[in-house]
């Protein structure tokens, strides 16, 4: 058997809070696109491969 602590329990909550924020962000026309994602980190993952740029614009911002 597996022994679920209170800080795992805890951990699990924020991610799912994390993801809500993230998820509910989106424009509505994106929402459902982006649910496939079960983690946090896959989610920003996703978003950021999505609308993070081209490697021009990510250029462009690293020399700002």
């Amino acid at each position: 058997t597996v022994t679920i602590t209170t800080e795992d329990m805890q951990r699990k909550k924020n991610d799912v809070n994390a993801r809500t924020t993230l998820l509910l962000s989106l424009p509505d026309e994106h929402q459902l696109r982006f649910s496939k994602y079960k983690t946090t980190k896959e989610l920003w993952a996703a978003i950021l491969n999505t609308f993070g740029g081209n490697e021009a614009t990510k250029k462009r911002k690293k020399n700002l």
